[in-house]
């Protein structure tokens, strides 16, 4: 099934199940008692290797949550968790992987923890080091939504979360950059 074909699907019945069942996986635990769900949405994750894969986006009070869903199995796979004070700023804009117009809307978080596996291109995902040494690290998020919707979802979703964890909310161009070369750290860093 396309992401396409998952869209028209998703904001009916089997992404409410979706939904309920990251929610009961994540919020129905007894170490997150002072914890409250705000916002869930699906997007497409651009994984270490500049692969995008569909994921389900939970932001609450003190983290933001990704978390594989299969709609097939009805089950959660794996998820991940960037506590909202390792979020350092939020860009949102037209996707652009390289020098390259993906024509999608989408947002990327900068944050000072690295979200991912440890390999060449998540290297290639420093954007830049801090006077102290803290390195900082991006993820993209793209819309899931066709173009017209996209850009609202996308901003809808950067807002958000930029509110909730009080910080910058840059409205740009998202560059990313997978793969190196001599244009890779300049577009890394931005």
């Amino acid at each position: 099934m396309t992401s396409l074909e998952r869209v028209k699907e998703l904001f009916g019945p089997t992404y409410g199940e979706a939904v309920k069942r990251c929610y009961e996986y994540i919020f129905l635990n007894n170490t997150r008692k002072d914890e409250s769900l705000g916002y869930t949405v699906p997007v497409l994750n651009c994984n270490e290797f500049g692969i995008d894969q569909e994921r389900i986006i939970m932001l609450s009070n003190k983290n933001l949550y990704r978390l594989k869903y299969d709609y097939d199995k009805k089950k959660i796979i794996h998820y991940s968790t960037t506590a909202l004070e390792d979020i350092v700023c939020i860009y949102f804009g037209v996707v652009y992987e390289g020098l390259v117009n993906s024509e999608t809307y989408g947002i990327k978080i900068v944050t000072k923890k690295r979200d991912g596996k440890i390999n060449l291109a998540s290297e290639l995902n420093n954007v830049h080091s801090m006077p102290d040494d803290t390195k900082l690290f991006y993820r993209v998020y793209k819309s899931i939504c066709p173009k017209r919707y996209g850009k609202v979802l996308a901003k809808e979703l950067a807002s958000i979360i930029s509110a909730v964890s009080k910080r910058q909310l840059i409205i740009e161009n998202v560059q990313h950059v997978h793969l190196g070369g001599p244009v890779s750290p300049v577009l890394n860093y931005y």
